[in-house]
């Protein structure tokens, strides 16, 4: 049995005219602690993008910096992908 983890991140795109895109193909929080949370930008208790994530759906931030926050606890894990993409005119 695991212990509990945070891990607070951001992920900036190298240019301001780009988006973060993440995904989940796996969201398992049955532990009633564990979270896992997106936020736009810099200001991340303001601007939530998903709390919880849905496995396999797309979110794409507004600017160039997502804030992740999990807490994970027992065997709860989750397994995301991000990538940056250009912004639309």
């Amino acid at each position: 049995m695991d212990g509990p983890r945070f891990c607070p991140f951001t992920i900036t795109a190298a240019h301001t005219d780009q988006l973060i895109r993440i995904s989940c193909s796996v969201v398992k929080l049955t532990t009633v602690l564990s979270s896992l949370r997106f936020y736009d930008g810099r200001d991340a208790g303001a601007n939530v993008i998903a709390y919880p994530p849905i496995a396999n759906k797309v979110y794409t931030s507004k600017g160039n910096t997502l804030v992740v926050f999990s807490w994970k606890f027992d065997d709860d894990w989750f397994d995301c992908e991000w990538a940056t993409v250009q912004a639309s005119s």
